[in-house]
């Protein structure tokens, strides 16, 4: 890929050095698709193809969904078909319920983090 595209990582925002949290009442799909767009827009890219793995791909998903004429395709790789919503609420607390204890202490250092 890398000899036949050029590449931009992007995270989202809460991965950024310097973040300053927000409240997080006001961050959902919907206000995560507009950071998309504001990324595209100020990199300049008319027609990316825009590709996401895990709940990125759910993202890339949803940018899709709003601006699919911004984009010349999708790549979506091991991503919930769903975020945001009753359906995977219930389906991330079920799983919650059956990890580890040193699953759960790893991943809320991660949140942490």
């Amino acid at each position: 890929m890398r000899n036949h595209l050029k590449i931009y990582f992007v995270d989202l925002k809460w991965f950024a050095a310097g973040y300053q949290p927000e409240n997080l009442d006001t961050v959902d799909i919907a206000s995560i698709v507009g950071d998309v767009e504001q990324i595209r827009t100020k990199l300049g890219l008319e027609q990316p193809l825009i590709m996401g793995h895990s709940i990125h791909g759910t993202i890339a998903t949803e940018y899709v969904k709003k601006y699919g004429d911004k984009v010349s395709g999708l790549v979506v790789i091991g991503s919930p078909t769903q975020w945001g919503n009753e359906a995977y609420t219930k389906q991330a607390d079920a799983l919650w319920q059956t990890a580890s204890a040193e699953r759960k202490t790893l991943q809320e250092e991660n949140w942490e983090k």
